[in-house]
């Protein structure tokens, strides 16, 4: 992967913004489930989820280009990485 991102129970972004990108791929590399959403910061109850280490997501279309944020349940930890 790219670049290195973390995520705590705090939203975060880990893809920042750009004005073009045609996709993303996603990876959890280590730690807990996470949940992801686009555009809007992230709550762990909803969204897209990533469970376990190397569990990876492409994602591809026009809201692709809004930042992308991840959230952890309370308490728990991950790292992974990106690609665009």
């Amino acid at each position: 992967m790219r670049d290195a991102w973390s995520a705590t129970a705090t939203s975060s972004v880990i893809v920042p913004a750009r004005v073009k990108r045609d996709f993303v791929v996603i990876q959890l590399h280590s730690g807990d489930p996470i949940a992801i959403s686009i555009g809007v910061p992230a709550v762990f109850s909803k969204g897209l989820k990533l469970i376990n280490a190397g569990d990876h997501i492409t994602l591809r279309g026009i809201n692709i280009t809004n930042a992308i944020y991840a959230i952890c349940d309370a308490g728990n930890s991950a790292t992974g990485g990106y690609q665009h």
